[in-house]
């Protein structure tokens, strides 16, 4: 039964994975434009909104799917999901300090969205794309080992 359950439990993951590259390929293109343009086109401000939170949103997702399916302790916040990631080998500890604050970040743009500040996200689309590509290639290597 388990083992039906984890070959469930990759093709969720593997779609999960494809929505975060659709995601980061759209915000890397959002990443190319200079602050000024960004900052003056609620357009661009609006795709990058929309694709940051579905990014972490995928990220959650197969978190919390590995978590649920290796029967790891559940977290009880969005911030807790990458502690029991890295204590169980699927994260590096390197990601999961990198990875501190995306949980109140996508709070932020979910329940703040009146007071969000566009300078903010474009410095995000500057730093942060790299540890969403991190993060799929270390649940990569975590679908191949399993």
């Amino acid at each position: 039964m388990k083992e039906d359950a984890l070959v469930i439990s990759k093709t969720v993951i593997l779609e999960r994975l494809k929505k975060l590259e659709q995601c980061l390929k759209r915000l890397k293109t959002m990443a190319q434009i200079s602050e000024a343009d960004f900052l003056g086109s609620w357009r661009d401000q609006d795709i990058a909104d929309r694709n940051l939170q579905l990014a972490a949103e995928a990220v959650f997702d197969i978190a919390n799917h590995i978590i649920s399916e290796k029967g790891y302790e559940m977290p009880t916040t969005l911030e807790e999901t990458f502690p029991v990631l890295q204590k169980n080998g699927i994260l590096s500890e390197n990601l999961y300090q990198r990875l501190q604050g995306l949980g109140r970040f996508r709070n932020l743009i979910v329940h703040e969205y009146m007071t969000i500040d566009y300078h903010k996200i474009y410095s995000y689309l500057q730093t942060h794309l790299v540890d969403f590509e991190a993060f799929a290639a270390e649940i990569g290597q975590f679908l191949k080992k399993s």
